[in-house]
């Protein structure tokens, strides 16, 4: 058995493992060094060792060091309420929209998947794969014509009766 390289822990270390199962250290790193980190590193907050500005995970003990920025999208609509939109795919139909319309009636416009909106964390896209009463952006059908890219201000309508903007957080 070995000793963990962290100065702050010293734990035995079982043979064959990687890492300390106390705190978490990289057993094949060396243990820190006395001088100060560069400029443009930032230090892993479990560990407190430097780590590369682009870093998202300490080299030193696995630690997560910042997580991707994350963009949130939101549908607008007239009466100022709104619909949030994060990461993954929402399907928006009658049950989602229906009460943004004015009537029953006029819900039975919209199909039950009338349109989709997918988030990666950094951009949003539009699909209708087949509506029945269309969905255009920006006055533009989209109907059938694969994903489109979603923007700050970007005005769809649904069916002829819904007008929703999209936005960003």
């Amino acid at each position: 058995m070995s000793n963990c390289p962290n100065p702050e822990c010293g734990n035995s270390i079982p043979p064959g493992e990687s890492f300390c199962p106390n705190c978490g250290w990289n057993v094949s790193s060396t243990p820190p060094q006395t001088q100060a980190p560069a400029a443009d590193a930032h230090s892993c907050p479990k560990c407190g060792r430097p780590n590369p500005p682009d870093a998202r995970f300490c080299e030193t003990c696995g630690e997560e060091i910042s997580a991707v920025p994350t963009k949130i999208g939101a549908l607008r609509f007239t009466d100022n309420s709104e619909i949030e939109i994060g990461l993954g795919t929402q399907i928006f139909g009658r049950v989602e929209l229906a009460k943004f319309v004015p009537s029953q009636a006029e819900a039975s416009w919209i199909s039950r998947r009338h349109f989709f909106i997918t988030g990666d964390g950094a951009d949003f896209y539009i699909q209708d794969d087949g509506s029945t009463n269309k969905t255009t952006l920006n006055g533009q059908e989209i109907t059938g014509k694969g994903r489109k890219a979603l923007h700050d201000g970007d005005q769809i309508e649904v069916a002829g009766i819904l007008t929703i903007h999209f936005g960003t957080k």
